[in-house]
């Protein structure tokens, strides 16, 4: 017989010492010490078992405990959700967690109970055994966290509802007064005059701007926006930005440089712009000398578009705060000549939905470095985008057949009756739907348009009178919706009609624009206006050249190389 080795007699000895232990003497203790609450019971629910920590924390002894059920300690509505529990581990003998309430003095309880069924060989009965730990304190965190959250989510609809409302009662009275500044245009030729004039424009583009901003905030919100991505030059874009806003780089006497670029990227190039946009406006709001940079980098395949500056830079502790709605550095007394404080803001949230990261780089009296993220498309070159429906020479045909004006407001009614009549376009006029009804059962011409604004009297809505139109008239009659309401649910209502959303305050050379690019469509029908296709995006709204990006800036759509301003002929009146 062969000799036994160290290892095996070292290995027999060990299992020779295990075999000593007295194992239930462990268990025993580990069920007295745990800091939790372990029972058994048996088929019938009645107590076999409970450990010195229940005890403590029920008031009630092993042997108080032995033999009775849960009716005995707990009320009725809690007995019957434990006795569920047993039961369903006992039919299906697999282990589950539960989450379990207990009264304890006047205190309700919650415990995370984790049950397993455990038979006894030697009379083939089945017990559960069960592991209750006290979860109270975390339940009671996360009641408070979902409460937080349901607090903001309604702030935020509160907030939304507010904007909404006063952004329509403002853009009442400056939508007339944009207007009646259209007929003026082209009525006043005196310079002084002239310069008059121009102030009360750029003061009225001002507030434009600034509720222009609080619309993309409530199109955020109401989730309109749908990123079209698409293999885009960026260099065009680069070279674009360059030219709107050198000349107002070089009115601060600072310099604007950009460096080219000619890769590709994916994304939506009207709501990439519109990021580049506001942090160029803000790069020259904030910087008083020096320079501005303008570039990307490619790093693998990604390029990371950079906007840098030579300002006043931000502190580090505030780095992050600007990104906040309202939120501005340096003007405590609110000075709204540099808007509301949502560039950046609008900023953040575009990025988020496009997928293309914001970063920050900024050392206070030396300047910021802002950079987006954007991925590397496809080589192939597609047209950049371009954002001016072109010239119908036919437009002017149609310009015989009436438009349909339906608007409760006097003076903005007569704003847009002496607009439209100012371009040549007869106009049948009504500030009701029942006035529209009446309206066309006289018309002997064929509409070519109809323009509604969206709340009227009586509870009916632009809508409705859209409908009614088009059920006289023909479906496809053209419609456009003018509306001061950035409700989310007001602008999805107003997507559904089919029709062309016009925010408040309307100014006359976007309107010309929009009712140009319709009666051009109607004139020649094979005509691809672009203008059509961009209603889901920011650009969409604001045709003509009218920019809400930042806060600070309005935009020159005649700085743009090759960029002209295009609208059908109308008829001049003097």
């Amino acid at each position: 017989m062969p000799a036994e080795t160290d290892d095996e007699t070292g290995t027999g000895e060990r299992a020779k010492e295990m075999d000593d232990v007295n194992l239930s003497h462990f268990l025993q203790a580990f069920f007295d010490q745990v800091p939790a609450i372990l029972y058994i019971k048996d088929e019938a629910g009645r107590y076999v078992k409970i450990n010195p920590h229940c005890e403590r924390i029920f008031h009630v002894s092993d042997a108080e405990a032995r033999g009775q059920t849960d009716d005995k300690f707990f009320p009725p509505e809690m007995c019957a959700q434990f006795q569920a529990n047993d039961r369903i581990i006992l039919e299906t003998g697999e282990p589950q967690t539960f989450e379990e309430t207990a009264v304890i003095g006047d205190d309700v309880h919650t415990y995370l109970a984790r049950k397993f069924r455990v038979s006894d060989e030697r009379n083939g009965k089945h017990y559960v055994c069960g592991i209750s730990t006290d979860v109270t304190s975390l339940k009671n965190s996360e009641n408070k966290l979902a409460a937080a959250t349901a607090e903001a989510e309604r702030a935020s609809r509160a907030k939304s509802q507010f904007l909404a409302a006063i952004s329509h009662d403002m853009r009442q009275p400056i939508q007339a007064a944009s207007l009646f500044l259209g007929v003026l245009d082209g009525r006043i030729a005196d310079p002084k005059a002239r310069e008059v004039l121009e102030r009360v424009r750029s003061s009225i583009d001002a507030v434009h701007g600034m509720l222009g901003d609080l619309l993309d905030l409530s199109r955020l919100d109401a989730e309109l926006i749908e990123p079209t991505p698409r293999p885009v030059p960026i260099g065009e874009i680069l070279s674009r930005l360059h030219a709107e806003f050198a000349p107002q780089a070089e009115l601060k006497g600072i310099t604007l440089r950009t460096v080219p670029c000619a890769t590709n990227v994916a994304t939506d190039p009207d709501l990439l712009i519109r990021i580049l946009r506001n942090l160029l406006a803000n790069a020259v709001a904030h910087t008083a000398t020096g320079r501005i940079l303008l570039g990307c980098r490619r790093s693998g395949g990604m390029v990371r578009v950079v906007v840098a500056d030579t300002g006043a830079g931000i502190p580090e502790g505030q780095q992050h705060r600007i990104f906040e709605e309202f939120y501005q550095i340096g003007n405590p007394e609110r000075d709204r000549s540099r808007g509301f404080g949502l560039g950046l803001a609008i900023v953040s949230r575009i990025a988020s939905m496009l997928g293309h990261p914001v970063a920050l780089r900024s050392t206070v009296g030396r300047g910021s470095v802002f950079s987006v993220t954007i991925p590397v498309a496809a080589p192939a070159p597609v047209p950049g985008p371009q954002l001016q429906a072109r010239d119908d020479a036919n437009g002017g045909a149609l310009a015989c057949r009436p438009v349909l004006l339906i608007e409760d407001d006097p003076a903005v009614m007569g704003a847009l009756e002496m607009l439209l009549e100012e371009w040549g376009l007869p106009v049948v006029t009504a500030q009701t739907v029942e006035e529209l009804a009446d309206s066309l059962g006289r018309l002997e011409t064929v509409p070519a348009l109809i323009i509604a604004d969206y709340r009227l009297p009586g509870g009916s809505t632009g809508a409705d009178a859209v409908a009614l139109a088009r059920s006289r008239v023909s479906p496809d009659l053209p419609a456009i919706i003018m509306t001061g309401d950035t409700a989310p649910e007001r602008l999805r209502e107003a997507r559904a009609n089919g029709s062309h959303l016009l925010h408040k305050p309307v100014q006359a050379d976007q309107l010309r624009h929009v009712v140009g690019a319709i009666l051009g469509r109607q004139a020649a029908p094979e005509a691809r206006l672009e203008a059509e296709g961009r209603e889901q995006g920011f650009a969409r709204l604001d045709d003509a050249g009218q920019d809400r990006g930042g806060n600070e800036h309005r935009r020159d759509a005649q700085a743009e190389p090759g960029h002209q301003h295009h609208a059908v002929a109308f008829r001049q009146s003097q």
